[in-house]
């Protein structure tokens, strides 16, 4: 079940009772109909020109007036003379799947409330929001200037994005917001941008590109899994900001990507059973304005289609669902086309009936904050490594030989003093660690395998693999000791531990009983592999160090073993010895000890590399046994020494 939390405390049962109990229509106090909800800015203003808006409720704009026609939901739209048209291409594509329309707008028919009351949900920093707008709307000759359904009995898109500028602090405020962050709002779904690699016309052989190859698999994967999709072309020249172009693609409007088929030309009567014929992607898109379609290859009325009989195409669901909804071959559309959105909706706690029969992933959030003066410390750079790490860190541990990964950064809103959004530049960092590492890195000794896109907006994503071990992600803003606060959301394939690293090294005063000694020194360790061992298949090293033990992972059908295993120790007496053992696994016995190496645990203060034979143990130690073993290790005495 979605938890969903009331918007600055208005419950909408409770109002609409009130309201009905009182026979008033509904009006929102906190979202009044007047100058302060609308907020323009002198461009928008312009496009209003000298005329007097006018907010009416949608029973004095029509006399029959709907929320939504069960037909039409999805197309037919325009963003007004307002202008965020973003914002209909996000409501286009939502109100295409049915679960998140039923989500997004719950409990309604498709008539208009009798009392004017209407109610949203919204997704912001972790929590669903229910909205709720009465049902005035800003008019110029009773013709709404914000959003709006073509259809003129139909007022669900206008009412949608009323509660959006709602949440936003005014219709104005929405100007600093941008399709992804609608898609996340509405969705609660990862949002990303890719572009789509620049082609050549004259080149014959660009749709068979690596980058093209990956574009292909991008948009099949992401309809696959029920995620939601857009695609835009750029602007280069102010010129071409409302110009058609010759092929009837509009500049800067957002389509909505509905599918992909693949299918073979030319196949007839039996010839379709085999595949035969010239093969073909076709993408399927809707301009949510419900105008200007394509009218290029496999336009609506091209020719193209008879080369594909009736029957196969209904077969093969190459059909029109909108009026609005066009087809054109792939390669025409990562030629026309520059820019994909996609929102990522992948868990189930989402919404659980969105994922039936999809595969299950799994969630992990945090919440935290850069705080001065020791916990802001900017992005990770050349010069700065050190003060990079006086920010929160993020233990990460990945159990499994590889994962799928979406990782997401939220920053939470600030205001300026005139109530208009705030965001500073943010992204993160992953650092590979030693496997059992448990307390905060002060040192760098290497370089952060990842480092995202550092962006001033709300989210900033990234998606990739990891493989098995454990990791620190660190969240930063770009310049230091700037304070806010943040969200971290991890989706994966698998299940994915994630925990915040608070202290700086094992306490005995706050994590340990009485009497027990504080640390004195801490080893770093790196088992980098074996050489020369005794006729073996399958081996694993161990690192014991004063009473605790690492052991690595096995290496198969291999006599030089390549290990890789680091270790951190925080040691209380440096006198002990650090013993690196090796085994072979035997699965159906017991598995059989190689040898092991003896290594000083006395502090050094630098790391040193050795090479050490390999010997028995215990009261053993003094035989040889075949093989040699290769660490790098160093034991300090400063405890935040790494």
């Amino acid at each position: 079940m979605v938890k969903v939390v009331d918007f600055k405390g208005q419950n909408y049962d409770k109002l609409k009772k009130e309201c009905a109990h009182s026979t008033e229509l509904f009006t929102d106090s906190l979202f009044p109909p007047g100058n302060e909800s609308l907020n323009l800015n002198p461009e928008s203003s312009i496009r209003l020109g000298n005329n007097a808006v006018e907010w009416k409720r949608i029973t004095e704009i029509c006399d029959t007036p709907k929320l939504y026609e069960k037909t039409s939901k999805c197309h037919g739209m325009s963003d007004g003379l307002i202008g965020n048209g973003w914002f209909i291409s996000a409501a286009s594509a939502m109100a295409s799947r049915h679960e998140l329309w039923g989500h997004a707008i719950p409990n309604h028919g498709n008539e208009a409330n009798p009392v004017g009351i209407y109610h949203f949900h919204f997704w912001r920093f972790g929590n669903w929001l229910d909205v709720c707008v009465d049902d005035y709307l800003p008019t110029i000759n009773n013709k709404v200037v914000s959003s709006h359904s073509l259809n003129e009995s139909e007022f669900w898109v206008s009412l949608y994005e009323k509660a959006f500028a709602k949440i936003c602090g005014s219709y104005g405020a929405m100007e600093d917001f941008n399709l992804l962050d609608a898609l996340s709002d509405i969705t609660s779904g990862f949002p990303q941008q890719i572009s789509i690699p620049v082609l050549q016309e004259s080149d014959e052989e660009r749709i068979v590109s690596s980058d093209v190859i990956h574009i292909k698999e991008i948009m099949n994967n992401t309809l696959a899994e029920g995620s939601l999709m857009c695609c835009s072309i750029l602007v280069r020249e102010p010129s071409e900001q409302s110009a058609i172009t010759e092929s009837g693609l509009v500049p800067v409007h957002n389509y909505v990507v509905t599918a992909t088929k693949e299918i073979h030309l030319d196949c007839t009567g039996h010839q379709s059973m085999f595949k035969t014929g010239e093969k073909i992607l076709l993408v399927r898109l809707r301009h949510p304005w419900g105008s200007k379609e394509w009218n290029g290859p496999f336009s609506e009325e091209s020719l193209e289609w008879t080369r594909i009989e009736i029957g196969e195409r209904n077969k093969l669901g190459l059909v029109f669902e909108e009026d609005s909804e066009f087809w054109m071959p792939f390669e025409d559309f990562i030629s026309k086309f520059d820019l994909l959105t996609i929102c990522h909706i992948k868990s189930h706690s989402i919404l659980p009936s969105l994922h039936k029969g999809r595969p299950m992933w799994h969630e992990a959030v945090a919440l935290g904050a850069w705080t001065r003066p020791n916990h802001a410390g900017g992005a990770y750079s050349s010069i700065g490594k050190d003060a990079w790490l006086h920010n929160p860190q993020y233990r990460l541990d990945v159990s499994h030989p590889k994962i799928e990964l979406i990782l997401e950064l939220v920053q939470k809103e600030q205001q300026l003093h005139d109530g208009t959004p705030h965001y500073t530049k943010v992204g993160f960092n992953i650092l590979k660690v030693e496997e059992n590492r448990e307390h905060r890195i002060h040192k760098v000794s290497n370089p952060p395998i990842i480092t995202s896109d550092y962006v001033q907006g709300r989210n900033v994503v990234w998606k990739g693999d990891l493989t098995k071990g454990r990791y620190v992600l660190i969240p930063t803003t770009h310049e230091p000791h700037i304070a806010a606060e943040f969200m971290i959301r991890l989706h994966s394939d698998t299940e994915i531990k994630l925990s915040e690293l608070i202290d700086d090294y094992p306490d005995p005063f706050l994590n340990c009983p009485p009497f027990v000694t504080k640390p004195v020194a801490v080893t770093q360790i790196t088992v980098v592999g074996a050489t020369g061992l005794a006729e073996c298949e399958n081996t694993f090293c161990i690192v014991k160090v004063e009473g605790e033990s690492l052991q690595s992972e096995i290496v198969y059908n291999s006599r030089e073993p390549q290990w890789g295993l680091q270790g951190i120790f925080y040691r209380k007496d440096v006198c002990k010895p650090v013993i690196v053992e090796c085994w072979e696994s035997k699965p159906q016995h017991f598995d059989r000890f190689l040898g092991s190496a003896v290594l000083s645990g006395e502090s050094d203060n630098e790391m040193i590399s050795l090479k050490k034979s390999l010997v028995g143990k215990g009261d053993k130690r003094t035989e040889l046994h075949p093989g040699e073993i290769e660490v790098l290790i160093a034991t300090y005495d400063d405890l935040m020494a790494i």
